[in-house]
């Protein structure tokens, strides 16, 4: 099995984004390497760009997480980014992060018949404006470049973890693990989020 791929530094963003299967979304105009290869390169490659648009929820076969019975996993927007987020067509899961004017949202275009998220993201808002996201593509747990834990550090700064599997590997248990920060930047054009260095290091046994 292929492994394509999580989220944000809550725990209860962990327990949402449970066993996923990867699905597609439109690519950005740069392209960029699949599940976490993009990690690997040097320079890092630039996905986002000011005053970019919101990319839009991919939609599958999967079945609607802000409905039905999955509704209880959806988060209310109380942001005029999260509200931006749910236009775009994603439904908001986990805690939203709040670093001074910087904003930090996880939303899933939907979910599996458990209700498990599919094709999830991460974005970064500023002032209200999106700087990009913290992946190229959307992600799924148990699969190659899910995020895992998300911190934002400052208004500027943020770091997050990224799976990253082997052929080989179980999907509980991925057998290296990437950390890598990120910088907001402000220019005239808008603020942009951008992947600054990465470092992968084998995960920690049971």
């Amino acid at each position: 099995m292929s492994r394509h791929p999580m989220p944000t530094p809550v725990v209860l963003l962990c327990a949402v984004l449970s066993p996923l299967f990867a699905l597609g979304a439109p690519q950005p105009e740069t392209p960029v390497a699949k599940g976490s290869a993009w990690v690997d390169a040097s320079p890092i490659p630039a996905w986002n760009r000011p005053n970019g648009p919101i990319p839009k929820a991919h939609k599958g076969n999967g079945q609607s997480l802000s409905t039905g019975p999955c509704a209880k996993l959806a988060r209310k927007p109380s942001t005029t980014a999260d509200r931006a987020v749910m236009k775009a067509g994603w439904t908001l899961l986990g805690a939203l992060q709040v670093f001074d004017t910087t904003e930090v949202i996880t939303a899933a275009s939907e979910g599996d018949g458990m209700c498990r998220a599919m094709g999830f993201q991460v974005f970064v808002f500023v002032s209200g404006r999106f700087a990009g996201t913290l992946s190229p593509e959307p992600m799924s747990d148990r699969f190659d470049g899910a995020m895992g834990d998300v911190r934002i550090t400052s208004a500027k700064n943020l770091s997050a973890t990224v799976r990253r599997y082997a052929e080989e590997d179980p999907l509980c248990c991925p057998s290296r693990e990437a950390s890598v920060d990120y910088e907001v930047q402000s220019g005239p054009k808008g603020p942009v989020v951008t992947a600054t260095q990465a470092t992968t290091q084998a995960t920690t046994s049971p």
